[in-house]
């Protein structure tokens, strides 16, 4: 099986437009800052949190997983996700603090 390449080893040149076109899609921005408190979660929570269906959610963390930004373990039948880094974390940080704050559209986005 091939291991993953992960955005967080060190030495070669970096390619921040690969980590750009994954945080650049709003649903798996979604799933990150759902992350970003540490916990791990399962993928059907993560759907949910990311207005998506399963199957785009599921595609989504398969993304994020193999470019080494989530991690994932196995907990009975369910896959629990976490991010990979604590460097992961600051990226999000980072983001958020150079983003525009988007207009509030329901009562669950004012949480």
């Amino acid at each position: 099986m091939r291991q993953p390449e992960s955005v967080l080893q060190v030495g070669g040149d970096t390619d921040i437009a690969m980590i750009g076109s994954l945080v650049a899609d709003p649903g798996r921005c979604r799933i990150l800052l759902a992350l970003k408190d540490g916990r791990a979660l399962p993928a059907g929570r993560l759907a949910t949190e990311a207005g998506v269906s399963p199957a785009t959610a599921s595609s989504h963390l398969g993304k994020l997983t193999e470019a080494g930004l989530l991690a994932v373990e196995a907990r009975g039948r369910h896959r629990y996700y976490r991010l990979a880094a604590p460097a992961v974390a600051r990226l999000i940080e980072a983001l958020q603090q150079l983003a525009p704050t988007l207009p509030i559209g329901s009562l669950r986005q004012e949480r």
